[in-house]
């Protein structure tokens, strides 16, 4: 079969002359994956910088004071004795945060009143900014709950129903897919396929870039041509994809709830698409440089854009209809739902759409071929 024998060529040729397109798509994503996975380790934000100025010095201010020294996501770095040094702390950013108690907390508490504790936070990284503020209201929160069963206590209440006057509503937290809440789990997952996806799609466009400079094989038709040329990205992609997903999961130790034949149909379907779009793309450039310069360009919109790490459903229109083009909306989001939770909406309308832009893109590139060979003849 001509299919056949051209991408048995072009495996040989790869082998001797160019290895790079073999290895490039499993190992650029895999040292990805590596390197963001070791980053997130620690899965949240801890020793945030912290500086309290306490007004009061008494006992109720102590035990605040004490509980935020005690707190691992606290470091703290000073004492204040004015609101200008504190300011200080926080602009020339010794501090990250900075705690305020007023003068008046344990007057207000021995009288039954409610006294306000501030909490000033440093947001130019919402990261570290998010932790602190609700790492500092569960400090609070927890005080506040146990000085006010304390006191009921001094009235002569039970324990139990001094608790339960001081907490009526009590929330209760069932967290699912990600008990753990860490960002390995939310974001790397969709790192790894984007990258992995990028580096098959530009590994593919290069090698058909080559047979539109060459006419290498110009006896064959224009569709067993591009199917001859990427066959050998099809099998690899396919293959590499399942590697990286194995690897993926065995580094981060993550429970593997969904079903592997929705994986990898989603995987072979996305390689057909991802390279028959790149080989349509490469046909209106003359070299691979400038390929590249755009895509590079475009890598960090494709990925904010894809549902990686911002929902789809949240964005405004204009963005929708970008994620609404990309490969990747319908890889990354889906692999992690299916990775962590077992399941991922529209998964079957996901993959119709993903098989109807690969073949058409497969037929507009076998179109831009023929064009290519008729302007080369004349």
């Amino acid at each position: 079969m001509i299919v056949i024998r051209i991408a048995t060529q072009e495996f040989k040729w790869m082998i001797s002359k160019a290895p790079k397109l073999i290895y490039i798509p499993l190992i650029i994503p895999l040292a990805y994956f590596i390197l963001f996975n070791n980053l997130f380790l620690k899965h949240s934000v801890d020793s945030i910088p912290l500086v309290i100025y306490d007004e009061s010095q008494s006992q109720a201010s102590r035990k605040i004071d004490q509980s935020f020294e005690d707190s691992e996501y606290f470091s703290v770095v000073g004492y204040c004795s004015s609101q200008e040094e504190m300011k200080s702390y926080l602009e020339n950013k010794t501090a990250a945060a900075a705690v305020d108690i007023p003068p008046d907390i344990m007057k207000k508490i021995g009288a039954g009143m409610s006294s306000p504790v501030l909490f000033e936070m440093d947001e130019t990284n919402i990261m570290v900014g998010s932790s602190a503020v609700i790492n500092a209201e569960n400090i609070i929160n927890n005080l506040s709950q146990n000085m006010g069963t304390a006191l009921l206590l001094k009235k002569g209440y039970q324990l139990e129903q001094a608790q339960n006057m001081v907490s009526p509503v009590q929330m209760q937290n069932r967290i699912l897919y990600n008990p753990f809440l860490n960002y390995t789990d939310y974001f790397v997952y969709c790192l790894l396929m984007m990258s992995f996806h990028m580096a098959l799609f530009f590994c593919s466009s290069g090698s058909i870039l080559i047979e539109y400079n060459t006419q290498k094989y110009n006896k064959f038709d224009e569709k067993y041509v591009i199917a001859g040329k990427l066959l050998p990205f099809w099998l690899m992609g396919f293959c590499y994809y399942s590697l990286l997903i194995v690897a993926a999961t065995a580094i981060t130790g993550t429970i593997f709830h969904g079903n592997i034949f929705k994986l990898l149909l989603l995987g072979a379907i996305v390689v057909f698409t991802v390279t028959s779009l790149g080989a349509f793309l490469i046909s209106f450039f003359k070299a691979m440089f400038y390929f590249y310069q755009i895509g590079i360009i475009c890598a960090v919109p494709i990925f904010m854009s894809s549902g990686s790490t911002f929902p789809i459903a949240a964005m405004p229109l204009f963005n929708k209809i970008i994620s609404a083009i990309l490969p990747l909306s319908y890889l990354a989001p889906a692999v992690r739902n299916i990775i962590l939770s077992g399941h991922t909406p529209h998964f079957f309308t996901d993959i119709l759409i993903l098989l109807i832009y690969g073949i058409s893109a497969f037929y507009l590139t076998v179109r831009r071929f023929k064009k290519i060979r008729l302007k080369m003849q004349y």
